[in-house]
């Protein structure tokens, strides 16, 4: 999943996955909901001391996807042939 979304979203966007937790970190906009958005920020759930419900924008912990190995001519295309049946 994440090698597929690297190659159909991350990459054309020029941006990196992250993953919540660890020493980096991003920022994030703020959400349309009034309501907020709910961020765990790696914790697993609200019963694992999450951030809560965030408003406005806020900063987060956050760290590099690592990928176990680099994306070949034929992932490439098998992520075009699925990308293309789903509606991408």
């Amino acid at each position: 999943y994440n090698l597929f979304m690297n190659i159909l979203v991350a990459e054309p966007m020029g941006v990196e996955m992250k993953r919540g937790g660890g020493t980096g970190g991003v920022e994030v906009p703020a959400s349309d909901s009034p309501a907020g958005q709910y961020e765990d920020c790696g914790s697993g759930n609200a019963g694992h001391a999450g951030m809560g419900v965030m408003h406005g924008s806020y900063k987060m912990a956050a760290r590099a996807i690592v990928f176990d190995s680099k994306v070949s001519e034929e992932d490439r295309r098998l992520a075009e042939r699925v990308s293309m049946g789903s509606g991408f």
